[in-house]
């Protein structure tokens, strides 16, 4: 969906009992709130995303919410219930060019398998980076697979890099694979992996930074 100028932008919803993306692109865009009307906000017609079932598969082709002005972008929710999300050289992203926030990337699923595949959130302006939380049983990133939120704009009031959260009532994997939060000049986001066993190799990076200078707010903190 694609909300133009102060348009409200449509949800996506997709409830099967198994989805398969291959080179396939989802995505929800907006733009501005409509100033005239007074029951339009940042937080309305905001085109979330969410798909549901039991198995998913993504291989290549991105699942995409974004904002390119006041209104906030869409919250994009990845549900399996029974069985394992599969993202190879996929992406997930959810991103802001302007003061509208970006949205939240959550996604829950009994076994996650990310393989060169990439779940990211982005700020590029005066909004900040939405949140990631990924909750589930067995968790493994592989061939430099990447989970990162970052604050790549360098205005005055640049939007904070998102959180990261990362919940495995099971083991936790990465191969070769990064997890990051980073901002050029503003808060860096925080990154939490709770586990009941973690493996980490070759190479696998997990960092959280900020460039900016350290103020008396906290801003400029590293998460």
């Amino acid at each position: 969906t694609s909300a133009d100028s102060t348009g409200r932008g449509g949800s996506i919803t997709v409830d099967a009992t198994n989805v398969t993306l291959t080179n396939a692109t989802i995505s929800a865009s907006v733009q501005d709130v409509n100033a005239a009307d007074g029951t339009d906000g940042p937080t309305s017609g905001i085109g979330n995303i969410a798909l549901t079932s039991s198995t998913m598969n993504m291989t290549g082709g991105t699942v995409t919410a974004e904002t390119g002005g006041t209104r906030n972008a869409g919250t994009i929710t990845l549900t399996t219930t029974g069985n394992t999300l599969n993202v190879s050289s996929g992406s997930i992203t959810s991103s802001t060019t302007s003061s509208g926030n970006a949205g939240q990337i959550l996604i829950t699923s009994p076994v996650l398998s990310l393989n060169n595949g990439t779940i990211t959130t982005s700020t590029s302006s005066t909004g900040s980076a939405g949140g990631i939380t990924i909750t589930g049983g067995n968790l493994t990133l592989v061939n430099q697979a990447e989970i990162t939120s970052s604050s790549e704009g360098i205005v005055a009031d640049a939007g904070d890099a998102g959180n990261v959260t990362i919940t495995s009532s099971g083991a936790f994997t990465s191969n070769a694979s990064t997890i990051a939060t980073s901002a050029e000049n503003a808060k860096g986001g925080d990154i939490d992996v709770t586990a009941q066993s973690v493996a980490l190799s070759n190479g696998t990076g997990i960092s959280a930074s900020s460039e900016s200078p350290l103020l008396l707010d906290g801003g400029g903190n590293a998460g």
